[in-house]
Order: structure tokens, then C-alpha cells, then sequence
């Protein structure tokens, strides 16, 4: 007669055969509870559990559209000199961008031929369908989104010289989920007396901006607003009420400088509303490097690229 050493789990499987066929009537959980204690003996079961958390993990980040960060500029009547392209295309390459929106460009080939220098070739540079000698356009990463239509807002053009609001629909997707935006770019009245033109563009907007929201489009809006006092940003704090959007930049303390004699004073005039918060915020150039308490004479920056600095969000 031979001796064979049972092992431990063959001996439960044997325990478990004889209860189911001693007790055949004996409730599931407990039958349940010995088939988990075979489980338990065996090693293997444990790499199936890891490869299945694993397996989950990477369903579920397959499942989550990628963060996208896009931003505004308003890049002071560019070219105004012939470092400004550098300098500025430089600033933009440092932010790590997916789109920007982006306003003051007298020269839109000369800055369609900087952005494919400084930024690569797979960057898409559009301009609203308006002849104005400062325009507003979006450059986006052609390796990111997909461009699905444009679309020119005149109604915001209420006097001679003002801007349309440009209107860019962009599409990206991972393995398993897409993301749709429609990304809204503005360039409103300048001036500390210009808020009643302001006042009736971001009035023309609002429509235009909940039928977008309605759609079920991600929404961005991104732009110079020149809020240049309380009055401007109550009607920008009414305008993403009204189109149920959240004020992402409310909270920015400066986004531009403005040059003066004998001081530089600092006002946030640059914003981006979107139909979800924010992961996260910020003004750069010399408003993260200097700050809003600019003494005395304003940064070399503004000189060297422009008055204003970009604002970035991450959503």
C-alpha cells in the first residue's frame, strides 16, 4: 500500500464533499464560507485579486477624461517689438498649454509662423472671421484636441472696433471616454469709460453662452474682460449666473499692469468662466514672479512682452 501525503487543500475539498453530501440541505452561506477557506489556502488566488484591483484601476482611469489646461493672453499689439514673439512664445511654451486663447494680434500670419517656431508644428492657430486691427483667436495642440467647428459671434461687435466673441468646438478622448468643448474667446471694451459698451456685450453673450451650455458642451470662456471696476465684475458675476457657469478666476488678486508716471497699478482684467470648477487657478508671467505690488516703475515684463500676463486653469 502506497502512503500519499494530502495536501492541505485537497483535505478541505474532501471535508467540503462529504458536509454537502451529509447535510444537502444546509444553507449557502455556510457552504460559501468553506469554499472561501479553499480559496484562502491557495496562493494563486491572491494574484488574481491583484490583478483584478489592477485590472479595475486601469478600467476606471481609462473610463476618466484627462485633465486639460487651457488659458487666456492678451499679448500687448502683437508684434509691438522685435523681441516680443520670443519672449512671449517662450512664456507660453513654459505654461505646458493644451489651448489658449489669445487676444491684441495685429499680425495673425507673423504669429501663426511663431507658434509652429516656438510650440511645434502640431499647433492649430485660428482668428475670428472679423476685420479689426487687434484679434482674438485660439491656438490649440493638434495632439490633444480635435477641431470639430468654428464659429464667429458678432453680436458682441456693438460699436466700430469692438470684438466678435470667437467661438472654437474642440474634441478629445481617451480609450473609453471623450470630453467636448466649446471654448468662447472675448475681448471686451477697454477703457474706465467704456462700461456701458461692456455692460451691453456681456448682456449680447449671455444667450449665446447658455444655449452653449445647454448643449451639454463642456464650457470655457476665456478672455481680456477689462473689468476695470466693481460695476464690471457684478455684470461678470451676473453673466455666469445667468449661464450657470462658475467664475474660475473670481479670485484672482491682479492679471495686468498698467503703466503709468509715477506708479504701476495692477487690476484683474483677465478671467475664465467654465461649466465646472477648477482644479486649480493662476496668473503668471510677472503676476507670479513680481505679484500685484509692483513699486514705483512696472516689471521689465511689461516692456517685454506685455501688460498683461496669462491666466491658466486646469479642469
Amino acid at each position: 500500500m502506497v502512503n500519499v501525503d494530502l495536501s492541505r487543500e485537497q483535505q478541505t475539498a474532501d471535508r467540503i464533499g462529504r458536509f454537502m453530501h451529509t447535510h444537502p440541505s444546509q444553507n449557502l452561506p455556510a457552504l460559501l464560507w468553506r469554499l472561501l477557506g479553499v480559496c484562502l489556502t491557495r496562493r494563486w488566488f491572491w494574484v488574481v485579486v491583484l490583478l483584478g484591483l489592477v485590472g479595475s484601476a486601469v478600467f476606471v482611469m481609462c473610463q476618466t477624461p484627462a485633465s486639460l489646461k487651457v488659458g487666456t493672453f492678451n499679448i500687448q499689439n502683437y508684434p509691438k517689438s522685435e523681441r516680443q514673439p520670443a519672449n512671449a512664445l517662450e512664456l507660453i511654451d513654459s505654461l505646458e498649454l493644451d489651448a489658449l486663447g489669445v487676444q491684441e494680434i495685429t499680425r495673425p500670419h507673423h504669429f501663426e509662423k511663431a507658434v509652429h517656431v516656438h510650440l511645434g508644428p502640431q499647433w492649430t492657430v485660428l482668428f475670428a472671421d472679423q476685420d479689426v486691427r487687434h484679434r482674438v483667436g485660439l491656438i490649440f495642440d493638434d495632439d490633444v484636441f480635435e477641431l470639430l467647428e468654428t464659429h464667429t459671434h458678432g453680436e458682441t461687435a456693438v460699436t466700430r472696433g469692438a470684438r466678435a466673441t470667437f467661438e472654437v468646438r474642440l474634441r478629445t478622448e481617451t480609450t473609453l471616454a471623450k470630453r467636448t468643448l466649446r471654448i468662447f474667446v472675448v475681448h471686451l471694451k477697454a477703457g474706465g469709460d467704456g462700461g456701458e459698451i461692456r455692460r451691453d456685450q456681456l448682456r449680447r453673450l449671455r444667450p449665446i453662452l447658455k444655449d452653449a451650455v445647454a448643449s451639454g458642451d463642456e464650457v470655457v470662456v476665456l478672455g481680456d474682460f477689462n473689468t476695470t471696476g466693481e460695476s464690471d465684475r457684478r455684470e461678470v458675476a451676473a453673466l455666469a449666473d445667468a449661464a450657470q457657469l462658475d467664475w474660475t478666476s473670481e479670485e484672482l488678486l491682479c492679471t495686468s499692469y498698467w503703466s503709468r508716471p509715477s506708479d504701476c497699478p495692477t487690476t484683474p482684467l483677465d478671467h475664465i468662466l467654465a461649466t465646472s470648477p477648477a482644479h486649480s487657478v493662476d496668473a503668471a508671467g510677472a503676476c507670479e514672479t513680481v505679484g500685484c505690488e509692483a513699486e514705483g516703475a512696472c516689471p521689465v515684463y511689461v516692456k517685454r512682452v506685455s501688460d498683461h500676463c496669462p491666466v491658466t486653469a486646469e479642469f
